[in-house]
């Protein structure tokens, strides 16, 4: 009977082990070709360094995530381990010695990390399972959908709403290096396919925003999509100022900022909304972006 119990856990661990490996694994693509966006509560969570996958786990930064989720994280440098506190739960995150390759295990609230950049990374899942309300992961968009934590605030959505505005300026204005390096902004990635230009912002954007902006600024084409952001100049995203929250319900946010420019009689303001709706995955994105007249 021991032995058999012994077999069964070894087969459980197997198991887990191997789901989460087919859960983060898209078919037809390895590993290492897809960069992981996680997204919590609706909104994507920016780290550094990048999440990854990596043995078929998918690997997080575990001070930013697990404090957005509301636990207090310490690190002990001699012991390589991170403790996570929320309420009563204890959790331990244990980094290999430094002569030794990370291995994943995970022992109830004991896990394996890998350190890099002088940050311990965790399984996301696995963090997921103890802190979170919900996961879901997309393995064709390579997306992990999150709940828990605190809900976001009104300065949450604007720091979403400017951040993926300076995306699409790069995006849109790749070929502008002279603008960019005077806003202190980096051209966007290299950008062959229509897939990599929904990679770099289809975290931010809607997938018709980014279809349109692949058909009028990458492939030559007029846009087919009217009123999306691509009419008209491309928004110089350094300069919009004054940025508030115009109305906030779980079905929509819109955010309002002002662009400055100079008129013929001084500087003059036109008035930016953008309006954020959840895809059918409950993710927000910017679904519209209306440029109003000079004020």
């Amino acid at each position: 009977m021991f032995f058999l119990a012994v077999a069964l856990s070894l087969m459980l661990l197997v198991s887990s082990e191997w789901s989460e490996a087919q859960l983060a694994a898209p078919p037809g693509r390895s590993s290492a070709e897809r960069r992981p966006v996680i997204v919590l509560n609706g909104l994507p969570m920016e780290f550094a360094p990048h999440p990854r996958i990596e043995r078929g786990y998918i690997l997080a930064p575990v001070r930013p995530l697990a404090e957005a989720l509301g636990a207090e994280v310490t690190y002990d440098n001699k012991s390589r381990k991170a403790v996570i506190r929320r309420d009563n739960l204890c959790l331990e995150v244990q980094a290999a010695p430094l002569n030794r390759k990370w291995q994943p295990w995970e022992r109830g609230t004991r896990a394996s990390g890998k350190i890099e950049d002088d940050r311990m990374l965790v399984s996301v899942y696995w963090l997921a399972r103890h802190l979170g309300d919900g996961w879901v992961w997309d393995r064709e968009t390579a997306t992990g959908f999150l709940r828990g934590g605190a809900p976001w605030r009104d300065e949450d959505y604007v720091a979403f709403t400017r951040w993926a505005e300076i995306l699409w300026m790069r995006a849109a204005a790749r070929e502008n290096t002279k603008l960019l390096k005077e806003r202190g902004l980096q051209p966007p990635p290299t950008i062959r396919r229509e897939e990599d230009l929904q990679r770099f912002l289809g975290a931010y954007w809607s997938h018709d925003n980014v279809h349109s902006l692949w058909e009028s600024r990458y492939a030559d084409k007029e846009s087919a999509v009217a009123g999306r952001p691509v009419d008209g100049v491309v928004i110089d995203a350094t300069t919009v100022h004054s940025w508030r929250i115009v109305s906030r319900t779980p079905e929509e946010v819109q955010v309002e900022g002002y662009l400055s420019g100079a008129g013929k009689y001084g500087f003059l303001d036109q008035k930016v909304t953008y309006v954020l709706r959840p895809d059918g995955k409950g993710a927000f994105k910017i679904q519209e972006r209306r440029v109003g007249a000079l004020i």
